[in-house]
């Protein structure tokens, strides 16, 4: 099913997301609607009702429970459920999904994560409302997690009507845990739209690395091959922001090393765009943790591509999706440190490549990972769901 090749107008796009469909957003935690992805998702496709958030059996909204239990289950039977070790909790917090559900008419559910669309596949089901599942990356690639939900993937599977993912190589692995290849849909996230306003200084000395500070996303590596680049050019100087776990020892290594890394810790994005403005080219090397944990699409390398930065990364997930090597960035293997400091130095040292790049990084998030296309795309299945 071919839903991509006509995209909606914006225009057109919240006229028939908003005033045709009722949809609810469920997320894990209340605060994952400050990431741009589901912020997007909740204001243009819910006119920012319906964001639920929850995760086995306890969904709240605003911070407040959907519904009280005894709006809609005998009093006798809530004491008793509620008396059960790790059931009660479960039971009557499902039955109060599909209770508000059913009381706002909603007519599909969109679940962000896909441990969140396991969570409420079989209520979704019951209440005859059609489910779509985003999987973002952890969700589909570590291991302990995945033992714990094969079984609820296996039955989600044959409930939902359509499974989103942000990477292509997340196609095959869903289709080795026996999802329909006729239910994945490869929708990639997308950049804020002001980063395709930034003018960032080319002619820096600057390079710039937005990401957490985990082991996915191995800040360490980055450090070791900044060194190498300031070994050469001693000029060169490298900002990193986010927190995390390894902040601490990546400052210590940087320390250790007597290399010039500034490390801002979370700033607010207004403050992180300045940084984009400054910057002349993106660094960035994620791996596959030791636990399997691994990314989807990173959310930063689109916003590198927006803003007209070059990008230096690693063959990793979905950024060979984003990336054309020798077009727009370099790649390197995960963990090859050597080869990501060469990359950096040769941009570092031709301008006219790398100003040539980030032109052409910018042009490719435009024509294929802008807010618009991915919002259509999601409308599409959206209508269809509900027809």
């Amino acid at each position: 099913m071919e839903l991509a090749k006509n995209y909606l107008t914006m225009e057109n796009l919240k006229y028939n997301t908003i005033f045709t469909q009722r949809i609810a957003i469920v997320g894990i935690n209340r605060h994952a609607v400050s990431e741009t992805f589901i912020r997007a998702h909740v204001e243009m496709l819910s006119k920012g009702k319906h964001y639920l958030y929850g995760q086995g059996g306890y969904y709240a909204s605003n911070g407040i429970s959907i519904t009280s239990f005894d709006d809609f289950l005998p009093k006798k039977l809530i004491q008793f459920l509620v008396k059960i070790p790790g059931l009660g909790k479960r039971v009557t917090g499902l039955r109060a999904l599909a209770h508000y559900l059913k009381r706002n008419k909603i007519q599909v559910v969109l679940a962000e994560y896909g441990v969140v669309g396991a969570d409420i596949a079989a209520i979704c089901y019951q209440c005859k409302i059609p489910l779509l599942v985003y999987f973002r990356g952890y969700d589909i690639s570590v291991y302990d997690l995945l033992d714990k939900y094969e079984n609820a993937y296996q039955q989600m599977f044959d409930k939902v009507f359509a499974c989103l993912i942000v990477s292509k190589k997340m196609k095959d692995k869903l289709v080795n845990m026996n999802c329909p290849p006729e239910k994945i849909f490869w929708n990639p996230s997308h950049p804020n739209p002001v980063f395709f306003s930034v003018n960032n200084m080319l002619q820096s000395q600057l390079f710039l690395s937005v990401g957490r500070f985990v082991d996915k996303k191995a800040p360490h590596l980055t450090v070791l091959a900044f060194n190498k680049v300031f070994r050469q050019l001693p000029e060169a100087r490298l900002v990193m922001v986010g927190e995390g776990p390894l902040l601490d020892a990546c400052r210590w290594l940087a320390k250790s090393l007597q290399v010039p890394v500034k490390f801002t810790g979370a700033l607010p994005h207004e403050e992180v765009l300045l940084f984009f403005e400054k910057a002349f080219c993106f660094i960035q090397h994620l791996v596959v943790a030791f636990n399997g944990d691994s990314e989807g699409t990173p959310v930063s390398i689109l916003e590198a591509g927006a803003a007209g930065l070059p990008v230096v990364a690693t063959r990793h997930a979905g950024i060979p999706d984003v990336v054309i090597e020798g077009e727009t960035g370099f790649l390197v293997d995960e963990g090859d440190v050597e080869a990501m400091a060469a990359a950096m130095i040769q941009l570092y040292k031709d301008r006219a490549l790398a100003a040539k790049m980030g032109v052409q990084a910018r042009s490719r998030i435009q024509q294929h990972f802008t807010m618009e296309k991915h919002i259509s795309i999601l409308s599409a299945l959206i209508q269809s769901a509900v027809r």
